[in-house]
């Protein structure tokens, strides 16, 4: 048994040795420089516009946990501000790691694992393909969601928090219309505003304290049941429910939400500011806000604002469903409905709408009471039948005498009543 090991080691030892030999070389000598250029090159040229954040990156290079690179110093370096006032936005990741299993490639299947310190916490994520479809898992650990990219402008103030959760999603056949899984995140300490930075450039509130919000929903075939959309702090409570309906592309999925929001009395007396958009509690009436008619229709008994959000996610619509605009402000149901015009009475029946009202069986008597009437105009008669005789003959009057012959129990109508009759037979 020895001789044969050892007649064999050195044909199978000397070639595996030498094919790990070079898989390790050929691994730390990868020209990662030119990978670097690669990626931030692919991805600067897929922003849509000026306004989208460009990418840039300090290094990347081989990793211990094989097979896998590091990457360092990767920069999202927002646009140039408008005003020489404002810093450009600048989000940071300082060290991440990416690794791909090599096995499950023996079956054409790819699993990408990421990780690394970014956003001021940590994210963890793992991406999966095989032929059932697409698998996605990101898990989240103290980030701050004002320096997630673009989450700050869409905004258009200043945000911040501690923000964790986790979120798992499938997408079978590699289809976002068909995604199931769940999502559950929670922001703790979560701020709005400092201050400083005016809303729409007019008006600087004071920092809005939200406190905790959370956010839990479940998809199934394409459709994300919003369970949970909550916030609970000093100065203002969040209350929502509703449904998303998702699309290939995600911006022109279609949301159906319920969103209703209450400032407190601690902060509507914060300045001088804020009592004079929302109104002391203490004085009668209310503030700037509540003039607009739409917050004025939003608004309900309790204090809270209503809306209804509805439409493609790229845009979507706003309307309010406060008491006012459900009729519950003046005790009756409905009241949102039109309402029959007053004045209007029915007009009131004459011989010719009695005729029409009967139906087709009187038509033939509608005729002939028309018919009747524009042969007494000519100076003809109408037979019973409805079909005119020819005008009769009358005997050579006397110069005193009117040319005319009227028959027998029926007199002449003066001109007057009879156009009044050709305007209402028109």
């Amino acid at each position: 048994m020895k001789d044969l090991v050892k007649k064999y080691a050195a044909w199978v030892g000397y070639p595996l040795f030498y094919l790990g030999t070079l898989a390790v070389f050929s691994y730390v000598c990868f020209p990662f420089g030119q990978l670097k250029d690669r990626i931030v090159a692919e991805y600067n040229s897929t922003r849509s516009s000026d306004t989208s954040p460009r990418l840039e990156i300090d290094e990347i290079s081989w990793s211990w946990r094989f097979p896998g690179i590091t990457i360092e110093g990767v920069r999202l370096i927002g646009p140039k501000p408008a005003s020489k006032k404002e810093a450009r936005r600048v989000v940071t990741i300082d060290d991440a790691y990416a690794t791909v299993s090599l096995i499950p490639l023996l079956w054409g299947t790819t699993d990408v694992t990421f990780a690394g310190d970014a956003f001021g916490g940590s994210v963890e994520a793992e991406i999966g393909d095989d032929s059932s479809g697409r698998s996605v898992l990101l898990e989240l650990s103290d980030v701050d969601p004002g320096q997630l990219p673009e989450v700050a402008d869409a905004v258009g103030l200043p945000i911040g928090g501690l923000m964790s959760g986790k979120v798992e999603l499938h997408f079978p056949g590699g289809k976002t219309a068909d995604a199931e899984g769940e999502i559950e995140l929670e922001i703790l300490d979560f701020w709005l505003g400092d201050g400083k930075a005016k809303i729409r450039n007019t008006l600087a509130l004071p920092r809005l304290d939200i406190g905790e919000f959370r956010f839990t929903a479940a998809a199934s075939k394409g459709r994300v049941d919003i369970e949970e959309l909550s916030a609970s702090g000093n100065d203002l409570t969040i209350i929502s429910d509703g449904k998303i309906r998702l699309r290939e592309r995600l911006e022109t999925s279609l949301a159906e939400v319920n969103f209703r929001f209450k400032f407190s009395d601690v902060y509507k007396t914060k300045s001088d500011i804020t009592k004079g958009l929302f109104g002391d509690p203490k004085a009668k009436g209310g503030g700037l806000f509540d003039l607009d008619p739409k917050n004025k229709r939003a608004k309900r008994e309790d204090g809270f604002y209503s809306w209804k959000i509805t439409g493609p996610l790229a845009n979507l619509s706003f309307q309010p469903i406060g008491d006012k605009a459900v009729g519950k402000k003046r005790g009756r149901k409905d009241s949102w409905r039109r309402k029959k015009p007053k004045g209007r009475k029915r007009p009131k029946e004459g011989p010719r709408t009695k005729l029409k009202d009967r139906g087709s069986k009187d038509d033939e008597g509608v005729k002939s009471a028309v018919e009747k009437r524009s042969a007494r105009k000519k100076g003809r008669t109408v037979a019973p039948s409805g079909v005119p005789e020819e005008p009769a003959v009358a005997p050579a009057a006397p110069e005193s005498q009117p040319a005319a012959v009227i028959e027998e129990g029926e007199e002449e109508e003066p001109e007057e009543e009879a156009e009044a009759e050709e305007e209402e037979e028109e």
